[in-house]
């Protein structure tokens, strides 16, 4: 139970108090500001790296974390407006709810606080990585695992050892019992989405009918034996449908290596199906982690030459960016190892201002509205190299998409059609996928967020925060894996 709690926060965060008197209630003396570090720009926010002592907290506590909220949103959130118009995630309609509920109820405490955060803000969650961390989350990112150690750079790290944030998730009392209707009906409805894609349906009908009566209690019941069923289920699968012709692999998450046992499985299948005409790749299951499984055991084993796919990288260069990359090497950059371990992105050309970069380069699917948010791009390279001399497999290869890929499994979808590797059947990817990620504490409460960077696009300008689209959609009354055997048995590839 230890190792699947571990693994459940590991995905959660790939899909993330001054004093007593704000955990109790907002105090009513007006005071000062926490001590920040002041920009020479006014047009940058500062950056929280002290806790502000209990007397300098102001009338309205919780009112100024929401309004120091929205402002390191507008200036360093680079998907905000992505989120609006490709997911329906309304940012200022979400800190008005949080400010309805402050108003409303003068006594609110602390953790009443942050239960207003994440119900008002579920619709962000996984757009970008965006999360507000939880008590078990903050314990696992202070451990200084190097998971998130290599996504993030050390002062963002630091900031979760402040004094204030460590109070707040040391004292919380939050717990998932705490979850709002709409967190808990979100995570419900993924779960009943991959527990039919397991055949897994007497479950899912259970979930679909308690959902249908807002029973929480069974809802929560339900749902963490849905997740320990999905977790408990093998990683790769693989099966051959038409004997010597059509095989089928697919993967539940990216998120762990696989072990001697899982690496002999796919390596026996590929054995088998070596002379086979068709494989099917399936990750719609797949919420993200590391590239290495896509990179090395899928498309890297399958490829018999090295594959560049190009696309570009925009930013809006707020403080806590720049926390990451310092203004005054901005422009100079050649590198992102030099401030980062973070390796998924490699700079192909000097950092410009974006005006620069529409000048320089033909992107025909940019969204022009939300570049005037940003300030600097480049042009990156993500490399897929040959892992395995000959291919594991040398015929037709589908690979089946749909909504709940995410981060690099969406990284993956975008891969395969960028390169010509795979042929896309079925709905278009989630997103969450931003580039390197920082963490952000608010400075009267501790609670902290975390958010992606970048505003990432293909060659052509599209961000995959909208997600990658594919070859061919469902066709009516038929999944994605029907629909590709209808591909199949019609000849139409």
């Amino acid at each position: 139970m230890a190792r699947f709690l571990s693994v459940i926060l590991i995905i959660s965060m790939l899909f993330t108090l001054a004093s007593c008197s704000v955990r109790d209630g907002a105090t009513d003396d007006v005071v000062e500001t926490p001590d920040v570090v002041e920009s020479s720009d006014v047009n940058e926010e500062p950056i929280v790296t002290e806790t502000p002592a209990i007397e300098e907290l102001t009338s309205s506590p919780f009112i100024e974390d929401l309004e120091y909220l929205a402002y390191v949103l507008e200036n360093n959130f680079s998907l905000y407006d992505v989120a609006y118009w490709a997911h329906g995630a309304d940012i200022p309609a979400s800190i008005d709810g949080v400010r309805n509920d402050i108003l409303d109820n003068p006594d609110m405490d602390v953790d009443e606080f942050f239960a207003s955060l994440r119900q008002h803000f579920v619709i962000l969650k996984s757009i970008g990585h965006f999360s507000f961390l939880t008590p078990p989350e903050h314990q696992y990112l202070v451990t200084g695992t190097d998971l998130f150690w290599r996504r993030m750079n050390p002062g963002a790290i630091e900031r979760l050892r402040l004094p204030h944030v460590i109070e707040f998730y040391e004292q919380s009392e939050w717990t998932q019992l705490d979850e709002s209707e709409e967190e808990l009906r979100k995570l419900v409805e993924i779960n009943i989405d991959l527990l039919l894609l397991q055949d897994e349906n007497q479950l899912a009908e259970k979930m679909i009918e308690a959902l249908a009566k807002a029973d929480k209690t069974e809802l929560m019941y339900l749902n963490d034996h849905a997740r320990q069923l999905i977790y408990d289920s093998p990683n790769t699968r693989t099966a051959i449908i038409e004997e010597g012709r059509v095989a089928y692999l697919s993967v539940l998450s990216f998120i762990t290596r696989p072990d001697a046992a899982e690496r002999k499985q796919i390596n026996d299948f590929y054995d088998e199906i070596r002379d086979y005409e068709h494989l099917i790749i399936d990750i719609r299951q797949n919420a993200g982690g590391w590239m290495e499984f896509f990179n090395r055991y899928l498309m890297g084993a399958m490829i018999s030459e090295d594959y560049d796919i190009r696309g570009f990288a925009f930013f809006s260069n707020g403080n806590y960016v720049s926390d990451f990359f310092p203004s005054e090497y901005i422009q100079e950059m050649t590198s992102l190892r030099n401030f980062s371990s973070t390796v998924d992105l490699q700079m192909d050309s000097q950092m410009l201002p974006v005006a620069e970069i529409i000048e320089a380069y033909e992107l025909p699917e940019l969204n022009l509205a939300d570049m005037e948010r940003m300030d600097y791009g480049f042009a990156i390279t993500t490399t897929v190299s040959v892992a395995r001399t000959p291919p594991a497999f040398v015929g037709k290869v589908w690979f089946l998409t749909g909504p709940h890929m995410t981060s690099a499994s969406q990284i993956s979808a975008w891969i395969a059609k960028e390169s010509g590797f795979a042929t896309l059947v079925g709905e278009i990817t989630g997103g969450a996928y931003g580039g390197p990620r920082t963490l952000v504490p608010l400075p009267n409460s501790g609670i902290v967020f975390a958010i992606d960077m970048f505003y990432v696009t293909d060659q052509h300008g599209r961000p995959l925060e909208a997600g990658t689209i594919p070859h061919h959609f469902n066709r009516e009354g038929m999944d994605a894996l029907e629909t590709t055997l209808a591909l199949i048995s019609e000849g139409q590839y």
